[in-house]
């Protein structure tokens, strides 16, 4: 994993922190017990903003603090990290964040992101959509890995016209999907540089 900036934690600035996990379990047994059950692929999402914003931790080494959520896998039905980051990366799925937390996030525009909220959202019905969805969204973190910010935004793109049921661009008769995506090219996740990911 990589870290663009020294990360603030705790009141202390790390340049690239890690969790010493048999000494935490000396000192804390069960909290090391709850990092050991999180070092696996997972999605983890950010508590508030005013879209939903996720990273994918497809090794297995992330651990999210409080309260940042984390979402794993059951591999149910074949679905992957990347299936679970796609289906929450949705336009869809921060359309209904806004419709029922707008203005819940600490600085009154954004919204409040809950597990409840991620427990209950729906999943793609269109399999074959998710699926190229959830190829986006591993191309999207790949770029994101390595700073190639236009590749990024294009997967987004992509992502969000594909659980849409659209080619990525704005000229389709659909007016409900056609708004919905303009509406995302506005308002998704904004660039804010390589990420701490896992490639």
């Amino acid at each position: 994993h990589r870290v663009d900036a020294p990360v603030r934690f705790a009141g202390r600035d790390f340049d690239r922190p890690v969790i010493d996990v048999a000494a935490l379990a000396a000192d804390e047994p069960a909290i090391a017990a709850w990092v050991r059950s999180l070092l696996v692929p997972k999605v983890l999402i950010a508590s508030q903003g005013r879209v939903l914003e996720a990273i994918v931790d497809s090794r297995g080494t992330l651990i999210p603090s409080t309260p940042v959520i984390a979402v794993v896998p059951t591999g149910a039905a074949g679905l992957t990290v990347w299936h679970l980051a796609a289906a929450v990366s949705s336009p869809l799925a921060s359309l209904h964040l806004r419709d029922v937390a707008a203005g819940t996030g600490l600085d009154g525009r954004g919204s409040r992101v809950t597990a409840r909220f991620v427990r209950e959202l729906a999943l793609p019905a269109d399999r074959d959509g998710w699926d190229a969805a959830a190829d986006a969204a591993r191309r999207a973190t790949r770029a994101s890995s390595i700073a190639d910010r236009a590749t990024w935004a294009d997967e987004l793109d992509r992502l969000g016209a594909a659980l849409l049921g659209l080619s990525a661009t704005v000229d389709t008769p659909q007016r409900e999907e056609r708004e919905a995506f303009t509406w995302w090219i506005g308002e998704r996740p904004r660039w804010r540089g390589a990420r701490l990911l896992s490639r």
